[in-house]
């Protein structure tokens, strides 16, 4: 079974670096953007709209799934302490 906890979030300085490189990138394409025509080739609000809702039906799935199997991991605990503590 696959080790859960925390990941280490502490800013490095190469994730620093990373962050300030993806942010400049984002930046200048958003700026292309502006500067192109439309070519009619991106999709409208509305297809948009229901690729996100896709994408969080999806997400709430993953969570769902998760939530489940930490819950069983609890429940297994407490099994495993009460047979323990007797």
């Amino acid at each position: 079974m696959p080790k859960r906890g925390r990941k280490s979030i502490a800013p490095t300085k190469e994730n620093d670096e990373k962050e300030e490189g993806q942010l400049s990138r984002a930046s200048s394409i958003s700026n292309m953007d502006d500067t192109q025509p439309d070519s009619g080739s991106e999709p409208n609000g509305e297809s948009n709209l229901a690729l996100i809702l896709k994408e969080l039906r999806e997400l709430r799935k993953d969570f769902g799934q998760q939530l489940s199997g930490i819950k069983e991991d609890i429940s297994k605990i407490g099994k495993r302490r009460s047979r323990g503590a007797n």
